[in-house]
């Protein structure tokens, strides 16, 4: 169950963080979580707001994603001791010169 909840988190986050400036506001209020856990609405009204990144996120617009009030980013470095995510550097680069930490 926590797993496809952080699929689903993921995905509405992906698909935010794609949406033109326009289309955000909107998106979201489509995507919301009518009745979000306790933390999570507590979370949500927390000045600094953060986004969790890999691989599987694609290719993120990462202005974009300042703009819409992302702070900070953990960025998937590695699964285990021998696999290197392979869009590491591009996220932490392009995080950086969007300047995000």
């Amino acid at each position: 169950m926590f797993l496809s909840r952080g699929l689903a988190v993921m995905a509405v986050a992906s698909a935010l963080l794609a949406a033109s400036a326009g289309d955000r506001l909107a998106l979201s209020r489509t995507l919301r979580d009518a009745k979000p856990h306790n933390g999570v609405a507590a979370a949500h009204t927390m000045p600094i707001q953060g986004i969790d990144v890999s691989y599987w996120q694609g290719e993120i617009d990462w202005d974009a994603a300042r703009e819409a009030g992302v702070s900070f980013t953990f960025i998937k470095a590695t699964e285990g001791g021998d696999h290197l995510d392979p869009k590491f550097l591009d996220n932490w680069h392009a995080a950086g010169r969007a300047g995000i930490a």
